[in-house]
């Protein structure tokens, strides 16, 4: 655990999503899309999550620095960053 804290980047990511539920953030949304997707194409919920995702660790495990992760995207119009969360 020390390891892990200490090579910490102290980035914080804030990020909600527009009509996701916490559900939302798997697959389930593609087998049932009127409760878990909420009005977005059950596939968009996944290309969000998968893209974020996958932008998080090709950023922090491959060290390649992320353009999606530095704040809102076209793509993804009902992803927001939260500037002012604090943990």
């Amino acid at each position: 655990m020390d390891s892990v804290m200490t090579k910490s980047t102290n980035d914080i990511y804030y990020l909600t999503v527009d009509h996701f539920i916490h559900q939302s953030y798997t697959d389930i949304a593609l087998l049932s899309p009127k409760l878990f997707a909420k009005g977005i194409d059950p596939v968009h919920t996944i290309d969000i999550t998968r893209s974020y995702v996958g932008a998080f660790f090709d950023q922090y495990l491959k060290a390649e620095p992320q353009l999606l992760l530095e704040g809102p995207s076209a793509d993804f119009p009902e992803v927001k960053f939260d500037q002012d969360y604090t943990s």
